[in-house]
């Protein structure tokens, strides 16, 4: 069922690393990096 606009945001490890901008939502790829990118610290 599809939802309404609203928050997204990607944590890892209590430290935000991608969130949904005024009206888009971020890239996988950009998402994935971000995360990718907070593993490795």
């Amino acid at each position: 069922m599809p939802g309404n606009t609203g928050e997204f945001t990607v944590w890892v490890g209590g430290r935000k690393v991608a969130k949904k901008g005024f009206f888009l939502f971020p890239k996988d790829r950009d998402i994935v990096r971000a995360v990718a990118g907070a593993l490795k610290t």
